[in-house]
């Protein structure tokens, strides 16, 4: 679809390396993952923003599985008690028109 633009592609223009980090740090690694639903070739120039050239800027996604709730959630769950008492959260006015209290 020639009208749909991906942010890196902006990035591109102005000058920046974009990068869908794969290794951030030692012991911290990122999944590559994207969820386009359309397909684009080049997205990204690389999977490390360390290649990027001396002083040029750059766009980085580094999504980390550990943050989403995969299996590990489960487990903690299984080993302790959720250390929030929803009953004792009280929500901003503004969210309570919003939210609701569904969400809690």
């Amino acid at each position: 679809m020639d009208s749909v633009r991906l942010i890196t592609e902006y990035f591109r223009k102005a000058g920046y390396f974009t990068a869908n980090v794969k290794t951030a740090a030692p012991g911290v690694s990122g999944s590559g993952k994207t969820d386009f639903n359309l397909k684009f070739k080049n997205a990204f120039d690389g999977s490390d923003w360390n290649r990027r050239k001396a002083g040029q800027p750059f766009f980085a996604q580094l999504s980390i599985s550990m943050t989403h709730r995969g299996g590990h959630w489960k487990n903690l769950h299984d080993q302790r008690k959720n250390p929030v008492d929803p009953a004792k959260i009280k929500l901003p006015p503004w969210a309570q028109r919003h939210l609701g209290r569904q969400y809690f």
